[in-house]
C-alpha cells in the first residue's frame, strides 16, 4: 500500500529515458535504480513492460506518446505516495507527427499545508526550429506555474542545441 504523503525534508527522484526497454538488462538496472526511490520519471515508457511494477506498493500515472498496435510508451511517473492529481499534455513532433508526452502529478507532504508538484516531460525532438519546443515547454510550465508549493521538473528535454537549452532555462527561472 503506498503511503498517503512524502517526507519533504528527503524525496528521492529517479529520472531515466528508458528507450522503450530496449536494452538487454534494462528491467534489472531498473530494479536496482529505484530500489530507494521515492519517485521514479521514466521517459519512453513502454506499458507492456509492466515497467510500473518495478516499485512494489505504488502508484502511478502514464501519459501515452506514441501508440502502435502492440506497443504504447509514454512517459510513467511512479510514487511510494498516493497521487493527489495528474494531468496529461500531448504534444505532436512537427516533422514526424509522433506524439511525445508531458505528465504533471500532485502529491501530499507530511507536516506541510503545501503539495509537491511533479512534471515528467518527454520533450518535442525533432523540428527545423525551436517554435513547437518551446510551445510544448510552455504548456507545461502554464500548468505548474501558479502551483504554491515545490516543484520538481524533469525528464528527456532533448536539449541538444544551445538554444534549447536557453529556453529551457528561461522558463525553469521563471518559475
Amino acid at each position: 500500500m503506498p503511503t498517503h504523503s512524502l517526507d519533504p525534508n528527503q524525496i528521492r527522484v529517479l529520472s531515466w529515458n528508458i528507450a522503450k526497454g530496449r536494452h538487454h538488462d534494462w528491467r534489472q538496472d531498473l530494479l536496482r535504480l529505484s530500489h530507494n526511490t521515492d519517485l521514479a520519471l521514466i521517459q519512453e515508457a513502454r506499458l507492456e513492460h509492466a515497467m510500473h511494477q518495478v516499485m512494489p506498493d505504488s502508484c502511478w500515472a502514464f501519459a501515452p506518446g506514441y501508440r502502435r498496435q502492440n506497443l504504447t510508451t509514454g512517459v510513467l511517473t511512479i510514487s511510494r505516495a498516493e497521487t493527489v492529481d495528474h494531468f496529461l499534455h500531448s504534444h505532436r513532433e512537427p516533422l514526424t507527427r509522433l506524439p511525445k508526452a508531458a505528465l504533471v502529478t500532485e502529491y501530499r507532504l507530511q507536516r506541510s499545508p503545501h503539495t509537491l508538484l511533479v512534471a515528467n516531460v518527454h520533450a518535442i525532438n525533432f523540428t527545423p526550429g525551436t517554435g513547437h519546443f518551446h510551445r510544448q515547454l510552455l504548456a507545461v510550465a502554464h500548468r505548474i506555474a501558479h502551483h504554491q508549493g515545490p516543484l520538481i521538473v524533469c525528464g528527456d528535454f532533448n536539449t541538444w542545441r544551445n538554444k534549447r537549452q536557453r529556453i529551457l532555462d528561461e522558463l525553469i527561472a521563471e518559475l
